[in-house]
C-alpha cells in the first residue's frame, strides 16, 4: 500500500535545483509562500557612522541590526544608508546593543518590501519571536 502511495503522490514532478529547501510562509501579505534558492550575499560592517559611509550613496535593499553573536535585532528596508544613519542616533540602537550591520542592495523597492517580510518570517519560523526591535510582523 505505501510503495503504491509513495509512487503514485509523491513523485518528483519538477527537479529542484536544491534540496532540503524550506519555505517561508508569509502572512500578512499578497504573497503566501517564499522559497528562498540562494543564500544572501551580505555585506557586513561594524554599527557606527564610520560603517554607514561606506554603504554606497542610493543603495535600495535590505539589512539587518545584529547583537552578539551576529543576533539579528532588527530587519528593515529602504534606503540602506539613510536607514542606518537613522538608527545610529534612535539610542535603542546604541552600542554596545548593536554592533554590526548587514545588508544587501536589490534593484527596487519593491523587491526590498518582499525581501524583507521572508526574512522577517524565516527568523519568526526559526525562533518562534520576532527580532528584539522588530515593529512589523512579516
Amino acid at each position: 500500500m505505501s510503495g503504491s502511495f509513495i509512487s503514485n503522490y509523491l513523485q518528483t514532478l519538477v527537479e529542484l535545483p536544491i534540496k532540503n529547501i524550506i519555505p517561508v510562509f508569509l502572512k500578512n501579505s499578497d504573497w503566501k509562500m517564499a522559497l528562498v534558492l540562494e543564500p544572501i550575499q551580505w555585506q557586513k560592517d561594524e554599527f557606527s557612522k564610520t560603517g554607514a559611509n561606506k554603504v554606497p550613496k542610493d543603495s535600495i535593499g535590505v539589512y539587518e541590526l545584529l547583537g552578539n553573536g551576529d543576533a539579528v535585532l532588527r530587519v528593515g528596508e529602504g534606503k540602506i544608508k539613510e536607514r542606518f544613519n537613522a538608527h545610529l542616533s534612535d539610542k535603542r540602537f546604541s552600542p554596545p546593543t548593536v554592533k554590526a550591520f548587514r545588508y544587501v542592495a536589490l534593484d527596487d523597492s519593491d523587491d526590498g518590501k518582499i525581501m524583507e517580510k521572508v526574512r522577517i518570517a524565516e527568523y519568526e519560523a526559526e525562533t518562534g519571536v520576532l527580532p528584539r526591535f522588530q515593529e512589523i510582523r512579516a
